[in-house]
């Protein structure tokens, strides 16, 4: 996660945490609160595309403007500080799997798969392990 995102506010939370809320499973009878389940009981149709970052974060975003879920978007359980749902382990492991989000700097290159570019050390370079003589 980005040091610039400190808090999220999650759908699933909101809506679980409210019983007031007539997504909440108590009112809804929704089979479960996966965000498929949850984004057609509001908007009709399947949500094409679920587990595509973008498209899931499309779908999180409708559900928590929709007018059902508004109210309780300004509670305590709903906004909640990314530290108190991820162990700052959990952050740094994450942060080590992100890409890169600098460009490199002069005078390197940063090459994509795009370039077919293949790179091997001099033979000089080479290492294959302790040799013995013979």
């Amino acid at each position: 996660m980005s040091d610039k995102i400190e808090f999220f506010l999650d759908p699933y939370r909101v809506i679980d945490s409210y019983a007031s809320c007539t997504i909440n499973k108590s009112k809804s009878k929704l089979d479960s609160l996966e965000l498929g389940v949850v984004w057609k009981h509001l908007f009709g149709g399947n949500l094409n595309g679920a587990h595509d970052s973008l498209v899931n974060t499309i779908a999180q975003t409708d559900i928590i403007t929709h007018s059902l879920c508004v109210p309780f978007l300004n509670r305590s359980k709903s906004v909640q500080k990314i530290s108190h749902i991820f162990s700052i382990t959990q952050q740094n492991e994450l942060k080590k799997k992100m890409e890169p989000t600098h460009p490199v700097h002069e005078p390197w290159i940063d090459f994509t798969v795009d370039d077919n570019f293949l790179w091997k050390p001099d033979h000089a370079d080479d290492y294959e392990g302790h040799k013995v003589d013979q």
